[in-house]
């Protein structure tokens, strides 16, 4: 079997990984579609029947280059909602310069989202990025928002950051 052929075999795996990363991490699919076939094809290339099968090995390899590549991407970006990994010396006062830039390109659910985050800067700049985007929804959740609406929201705030 050819390397085209074990690529379309193991398409939707690589797919479903490039999704994951694209909801976690905010970057854009198409890119995390493309690394994972490359992430595939060096999963093929060092690929030993004898250890395991070949969909097992080309997860965690694929996930592992996903990795990398947004470890790579983050270093080389703007501050994004999803990476933002700061602890400011007066947060208040950091998020208040932040968020006035940031409040002038949004709109709507987006300014919202950034209001609620301006307003508490403490219980959300001091979290993981993960737990603080959890937080976040949450909160939103509790003052009625439908969870398109917090998607939406977020996303509009992860697409003026990430400009």
């Amino acid at each position: 079997m050819d390397r085209n052929e074990l690529l379309q075999e193991n398409i939707n795996l690589i797919r479903k990984i490039a999704w994951s990363f694209h909801h976690s991490t905010g970057l854009e699919w198409d890119d995390l579609f493309e690394e994972a076939c490359v992430g595939f094809l060096v999963a093929y290339n060092r690929y030993d029947p004898n250890k395991s099968k070949l969909s097992t090995w080309a997860f965690h390899t694929v996930r592992n280059h996903l990795i990398d590549y947004c470890r790579k991407w983050k270093g080389t970006h703007h501050i994004h909602l999803s990476c933002i990994e700061f602890e400011p010396e007066d947060p208040k006062a950091e998020a208040d310069l932040f968020f006035e830039d940031l409040l002038r390109g949004l709109s709507g659910k987006g300014k919202e989202v950034a209001q609620t985050i301006m307003e508490a800067p403490n219980d959300f700049f001091s979290l993981p990025p993960k737990m603080a985007r959890g937080k976040i929804r949450d909160f939103l959740r509790e003052k009625g928002w439908k969870w398109q609406d917090i998607w939406d929201g977020m996303r509009e705030v992860d697409q003026i950051l990430s400009k």
